[in-house]
């Protein structure tokens, strides 16, 4: 069974007509569109209702009116909340209508008119009230500015903070390389500070190594001068005489006449007395016997 309000809409064209949800969602939306709200009180039983929803209300003129200005509402006062609208706005004669603007009642009709009478009647309230819905939609056109300059604000702010996170990413990152950088930079530093400081010390290490060397192979040619035996003179008879000739590993030679009495070693000790010896490895022969080393 349709209920009154898909009645209305099918039967006598009302587009504006309000079928689903109660009174408050109709009064929502006509605030919402800023527009009068047309309450239609159905009582099924009553004499007139028939001849209203068949000769009155599908009146053209009239739906058009209808549909350009109002939103339309309708309850059954056999229903729970048609019953309630009932008491609440006095309806005992019926087909009962009613008009809000901004929640507020400003015309009612009761009993049957014909649509000529509703016709005039809706146009003198217009005269009436028009004003206050001119302003009721000014406010609304204020209400939508200030939400569009609002939303429009809010979605500025949306989109800077959008770009301040993306500068700070940026920012951030190139921080972050800029620290890498330092980090790797200073490892290189201190790498390379570290490498100068090990060469410079084994600089430092073979310099003294050298200079002991030098030292004491010093010592040692020293002491080996000391003890090397006195050089045979020039009329010491031949046989008592070897001539001595040493090479050193660097090629330098020298040459020196001991007596075959001399102990072996002092052959060592005269080369130790070479300048490029360093102590190092030599060797020697004797004119009359095969070459030694040691």
């Amino acid at each position: 069974m349709l209920s009154i309000a898909n009645y209305i809409k099918e039967h006598c064209n009302l587009l504006s007509i309000v079928t689903d949800g109660g009174l408050e969602e109709a009064q929502n939306k006509a605030q919402e569109l800023a527009t009068y709200l047309m309450i239609y009180l159905h009582c099924p039983t009553h004499e007139n209702t028939h001849r209203f929803l068949d000769e009155v209300l599908p009146t053209p003129p009239l739906c058009e009116l209808i549909n350009t200005r109002f939103v339309f509402y309708a309850a059954s006062v056999m229903e729970p909340e048609g019953h309630r609208l009932a008491i609440e706005m006095g309806a005992t004669t019926f087909p009962f209508l009613a008009v809000r603007l901004q929640r507020n009642t400003v015309m009612t009709m009761k009993g049957l008119a014909s649509a000529g009478e509703l016709f005039k009647n809706l146009n003198g309230m217009f005269d009436r009230w028009d004003l206050v819905l001119a302003e009721e939609i000014n406010l609304k056109h204020e209400r939508e500015e200030r939400k569009r300059a609002q939303d429009e604000e809010e979605r500025r702010l949306v989109e800077m903070q959008a770009i301040d996170r993306e500068r700070m990413r940026k920012y951030e990152e190139r921080v972050n390389q800029l620290r890498q950088q330092a980090i790797s930079q200073l490892m290189d530093s201190e790498g390379a500070q570290r490498l100068r400081e090990e060469a410079s010390e084994a600089e430092e290490r073979i310099r003294h190594e050298g200079a002991f060397r030098q030292a004491r192979s010093s010592v040692i040619s020293a002491e080996a001068r000391r003890r090397l035996p006195q050089e045979p003179h020039e009329d010491s008879k031949a046989e008592t005489v070897a001539f001595i000739k040493l090479r050193s590993l660097k090629g330098a030679h020298a040459e020196r006449r001991f007596h075959y009495s001399d102990p072996l070693y002092s052959l060592r000790d005269y080369a130790m007395t070479m300048e490029d010896t360093m102590a190092a490895s030599f060797s020697w022969s004797l004119a009359t016997h095969p070459a030694y080393s040691t």
